[in-house]
């Protein structure tokens, strides 16, 4: 089976990069050869001196179109690689979301579970990471009864704050 591995995708789109430079300059010069080679042959058929006066513009047309059809050729090829990249990014955005989803629900059955029942609470710990927390506190009986009346309490509490 393939696995999937993003750095294929990346070095497929660091070529179509790299092929898009040379592309424009290719086919300006493939548009040159060959408007040049129809120049030839139309001069070499005709043999009149007037045929000759429209090589130049001929050849200039021929390399404009060849340097055109190359650009949109290097366009294409950078989109390609623009999507490649693109679809790497969302499939990496993925990949967090779905473990961070996995760990919530994980958080969250485990929650749960510790709720029903102490066995399950347990066991679910090894399954996922539940913090420690303290038992809470027992009451030790009722309060003793204070004998002092509120005058000397407010007398105590006031000497020890400064007040009196």
């Amino acid at each position: 089976m393939v696995t999937y591995e993003a750095e294929i995708i990346y070095k497929f789109a660091d070529h179509l990069y790299k092929k898009a430079k040379s592309v424009i300059l290719t086919n300006t010069l493939l548009g040159f050869g060959i408007s040049l080679l129809l120049c030839f042959f139309v001069g070499y058929f005709t043999r009149e001196a007037g045929a000759v006066q429209g090589f130049i513009p001929a050849i200039i047309v021929g390399t404009a179109g060849g340097y055109l059809i190359g650009k949109e050729k290097a366009f294409t090829m950078k989109l390609q690689a623009q999507t490649a990249l693109v679809m790497v990014k969302i499939e990496e955005n993925t990949r967090v979301l779905s473990a961070a989803s996995k760990i919530q629900r994980s958080v969250a059955l485990t929650e749960k579970a510790a709720s029903l029942t102490p066995s399950v609470a347990q066991e679910s710990k090894s399954l996922a990471f539940v913090p420690d927390v303290p038992a809470p506190l027992k009451p030790t009986g009722p309060a003793e009864p204070v004998s002092e009346s509120k005058e000397t309490l407010s007398k105590k509490t006031g000497s020890v704050l400064g007040l009196s």
